[in-house]
């Protein structure tokens, strides 16, 4: 954890220093800082690699594209450089036919039905970001962002009926977990009326997760049961909203 941390702050400062070697102009405190609210964006939440491979039953979240929201502040301090924080929570539910097809692999002559939630993650973030304008109304901001995260992992009720048409029920309780977590992304910006931005955005998402003590109810076989479960957590995001430049 501690490296992870110093890995993040060299990236930081080396962002910094870049800024600092360019020109005087673009290294020169601003006269006013510039803040900036990001009142609210909504977008997608996409989930790559493992976290949404149908394949690999041991290492996937079987996630679907899903929902996420974020909102945050931006100090802009030099011409070319700010600061960025940001709050962000993002749902994915399940494939619930994956895991339908997974049971019956196992026992084709039962019957299954599912219900289930989702993936869910809460964010803070912290870092820096560039900004370099495009005329005087439109604005491009690549950013990097380190900061901690909440998942939950999804709760899985399963009812089952065998051959007999006799009905249990299996119930995966949630699991939380937290972990140090990475962003990056790059905004568009365009400037409106009533110093308001319509932003539109994309970014990226990682943070691996060890969930401790995952309950599982099982009717059937009249047992309680934990484990513990690793997953990375690993989307793509696109994002619509609204920025605040406060004066």
């Amino acid at each position: 954890m501690v490296s992870r941390i110093f890995i993040f702050v060299f990236l930081i400062s080396s962002a910094v220093k870049a800024q600092v070697v360019t020109t005087n102009d673009s290294v020169r405190l601003l006269q006013k800082r510039v803040l900036s609210v990001d009142l609210l964006s909504i977008g997608a939440s996409m989930p790559i690699r493992d976290f949404g491979d149908r394949e690999k039953s041991t290492t996937s979240g079987f996630a679907l594209p899903g929902i996420k929201f974020d909102a945050g502040f931006n100090i802009q301090l030099y011409k070319h450089l700010g600061i960025k924080s940001t709050l962000m929570w993002q749902n994915n539910q399940i494939d619930e036919n994956k895991y339908k097809q997974d049971l019956k692999s196992e026992n084709a002559v039962n019957s299954y039905s599912i219900s289930s939630g989702g993936w869910n993650n809460f964010s803070i973030f912290i870092g820096a970001f560039t900004n370099f304008n495009v005329g005087s109304s439109y604005h491009i901001q690549p950013y990097i962002l380190g900061g901690f995260n909440l998942g939950f992992s999804p709760k899985v009720n399963v009812t089952v009926s065998d051959s007999l048409e006799m009905i249990s029920t299996i119930s995966q309780k949630r699991g939380h977990a937290t972990n140090f977590c990475y962003g990056a992304g790059i905004d568009f910006k365009a400037d409106l009326a009533n110093d308001l931005q319509f932003v539109v955005g994309i970014n990226g998402f990682y943070c691996e997760l060890k969930f401790n003590g995952i309950r599982v109810e099982n009717t059937y076989k009249n047992s309680v049961y934990e484990f513990t479960a690793y997953q990375a957590v690993q989307t793509l995001g696109f994002k619509v909203g609204i920025t605040k430049t406060l004066h």
